[in-house]
This record gives structure tokens, C-alpha cells and sequence, in this order.
């Protein structure tokens, strides 16, 4: 079984609140889900639309064609009709309008109420999430319910899910490595992971800073690893172009550290809500001369957790810089999926004690002293270890 419906609107709508209700009741009701967000770089306004699918085995993506239609403007049934099957349905706001900012409440009701989930599960779920108003989104969530006739009977099944998006997974596998601290200075899409942290900061216990610029991210957070820090910073990668001279000091001094790159189009600032996984040779190559890296690209929020957590751990027992690749479809996109719990790796700090010795990092060719060199034979010799 596959269903693929757009949740289509203005930005500012509330498109997301729709598709967020019906996906974490479809979960709880044992149904697979992912949903992909399409918006334009604008605050107000656009065609912005949810594509969710749903499905009785895991999904990970979209398909092209589509079931239904949740329209919250008139935009969205004249771009998107073209790819509506034949026996798919359509469901316009005309009826609902009256209810003003709870007229996404009412979509998802109706749209509930065509995939055959029962009133009172709806209920519920408007009720954890609305908190102020809940009785005007409880008559909104109905009225749409009650209007429209059932279409699907999505029965419940036996899975327990969870719903997560790659930056969830991303912050969940920082917060297994026991992260001290995330520099990060705002570029979609590694936004996310950036206020993720910074929201949890109190709680968890770890700090999260916003510096002037993304050369300030990556220099600052050098200083911080060398303190004994275990440390990342988050960009895109116009933003990575910058970073790119204090990673070539990263693998001159071999201070760990962990980076967070969000592909998104370029070059330059490009389309910087759609998705491209072109930053992948940058990954592989940024800054001058040569020295290793890891790069590793996750998947699915799963994967995601578990490979940040190799990446600060490869990171700190080679002196490495660890990339983690990722990409809008990944970082906004959210999965359900049956989470699988896998004790994290242990991260040794391995630092030397301050006092005990005389500690060096230069950006400098270096004997295992720390000691600045030019010697040939050194230097082929490091090149090749």
C-alpha cells in the first residue's frame, strides 16, 4: 500500500501543522510515513507544499504521482492537478475559511477523515498539540472531519514508530557523543540543527554558539577542540568555501574536529531551499595541500544517528577531521521508521593534562614535538603515514 498526498498553501499557513498532525497519528497507527517539504526562500507568500506519503512498508521518498490534494489556496489544485491519478481526491479550503487560523485544523480532519482514522484519535492528537484554543481547534478539527466521506480504511497496524528528520538524527547521535560544544552561524539547511542544540543546550548540557561568520565558526572551534572539547560546527557550502582555510590548519595541527555539511545548490547562494548533493568533492578535497579526512554521508535519520557518532569518534582517535555529508532531503524530510537502539561509542578526550607539558598546535610543518620543520625527509615521510 502507497498513498502520496500534497498539503499545498502560502508560507505562513500552516501547511506543516497539517501534515505534522496526520503524520504522527498515521504513526501511531502503525503506518509508515515521510513527509518532504518544497518552499520557496521567501517569509510570506509562494507556493509552499508538503508531499506525504504513506505507506504499510518503510518510505523514504515521494513518488511523482499523487492520490490527493489538501489545498489551502487556489494555487495549489492549478500547479499540482496535473499529477493527481484519476481516482485521487481533492480536498479545497472554500468550506472551511470561516475558521480562520484553525482552517489547517480543519484540513487535517478532513483529510483524517478520508483515510478512514477515527474521530477520537484526531481529537486527541489536536489536543497534545493545540494548547492555547483548544476547543476552537477541536470545532475546526471537526467540521472537517464531518464533511467529507471516508475514501481509505487505514486499519491499525502492529509497528511502533518513531518520526524523526536527518537533523533530528544528526543532534540525537551530537548528544550520544556527549557534544560540549556546536559553533554554527545560520544557512538552510543546517539550520535546523543549530536551533535543535541550541534549544536542548540547558537540559543536555552542552553549549551552542552563534559567532560573526563562518571563518569565526571554524577557528573558533579549532580553539575549543585543542581545549579538549569534544566540538562540531554546522554550514552549507557556500559557507564550508570559507571555513575551508581553518580546515587546511585542522590538518596541518591535527586538532579533532567534527563538521556538519547541509548540500544545498550552488554555487554561491544558488537555490537555497531545494536540494543538491553537490558538495561532495569539497567534502573530499576542500583546502590546500593534502591531508586525510572522513567523509561520511548518512542515509536516513537512523543512519544519521549512528554516524555522527562515528564521526566524532574517528575524529578524536586519528586527529581527524570528520565531515558528515548530508543534504535538504535528508535534513527536513521526516521519516518515520522503527528505531533501532544501538549503544553509542565511547569518545576519549585525549588531551594532554594542562601543566604536565608543553603543548603545541601550529599551522606549521612539525616534527612530533611540535616543533617547526622544513626538512624534506619529514615532510615526505608525514605525507605518506
Amino acid at each position: 500500500m502507497r498513498l502520496n498526498i500534497i498539503i499545498g498553501g502560502r508560507a505562513g499557513q500552516g501547511i506543516n501543522l497539517v501534515s505534522g498532525i496526520v503524520s504522527s497519528v498515521l504513526a501511531q497507527q502503525g503506518y509508515f510515513t515521510f513527509n518532504y517539504r518544497d518552499y520557496p526562500s521567501v517569509i510570506r507568500g509562494g507556493h509552499n507544499f508538503n508531499i506525504l506519503s504513506i505507506s504499510d512498508q518503510q518510505v523514504e521518498s515521494h513518488e511523482s504521482s499523487i492520490n490527493g490534494i489538501v489545498a489551502m489556496d487556489d494555487l495549489t489544485l492549478e500547479v499540482h492537478k496535473k499529477e493527481l491519478k484519476k481516482s485521487g481526491f481533492t480536498i479545497p479550503s472554500d468550506k472551511y475559511i470561516e475558521f480562520g487560523i484553525n482552517l489547517n485544523i480543519a484540513l487535517a480532519g478532513a483529510l483524517m477523515k478520508t483515510l478512514g482514522i477515527e474521530k477520537s484519535v484526531l481529537n486527541q492528537e489536536v489536543k497534545k498539540v493545540i494548547k492555547n484554543n483548544s476547543e476552537e481547534a477541536l470545532k475546526a478539527a471537526g467540521f472537517g472531519f464531518d464533511s467529507v466521506e471516508k475514501k481509505f480504511s487505514l486499519n491499525k497496524l502492529n509497528n511502533n514508530l518513531t518520526i524523526f528528520s536527518g537533523s533530528d538524527g544528526i543532534v540525537q547521535g551530537a548528544i550520544n557523543s556527549k557534544i560540549d560544544v556546536y559553533f554554527g552561524y545560520p544557512m538552510t539547511p543546517s539550520t535546523a540543527v543549530l536551533q535543535s542544540l541550541a534549544s536542548s543546550q540547558e537540559k543536555v548540557g552542552h553549549l551552542v554558539f552563534q559567532p560573526e561568520g563562518e571563518i569565526a565558526v571554524a577557528n573558533m572551534a579549532l580553539a575549543s577542540s585543542f581545549a579538549g572539547a569534544r566540538t562540531m560546527i554546522g554550514t552549507s557550502g557556500g559557507g564550508y568555501d570559507l571555513m575551508t582555510e581553518a580546515l587546511s590548519l585542522q590538518g596541518q595541527s591535527e586538532i579533532p574536529l567534527v563538521v556538519y555539511l547541509a548540500s544545498r545548490v550552488g554555487p554561491a547562494t544558488g537555490l537555497p531551499t531545494y536540494t543538491l548533493q553537490g558538495d561532495l568533492d569539497i567534502a573530499l578535497r576542500a583546502g590546500h595541500g593534502e591531508f586525510p579526512r572522513v567523509v561520511i554521508a548518512p542515509g536516513t535519520p537512523q543512519e544519521a544517528i549512528e554516524k555522527t557518532n562515528e564521526a566524532f569518534y574517528l575524529s578524536e582517535k586519528f586527529g581527524a577531521l570528520s565531515i558528515i555529508l548530508s543534504d535538504k532531503h535528508l535534513a527536513e524530510s521526516e521519516y518515520s521508521f522503527v528505531e533501532q537502539t544501538k549503544k553509542p561509542l565511547k569518545i576519549e578526550i585525549k588531551r594532554p593534562i594542562p601543566g604536565e607539558k608543553i603543548v603545541k598546535a601550529t599551522s606549521y610543518e612539525h616534527d612530533d614535538f611540535g616543533n617547526t620543520t622544513e626538512a624534506a625527509e619529514l615532510t615526505f615521510k608525514k605525507a605518506n603515514t
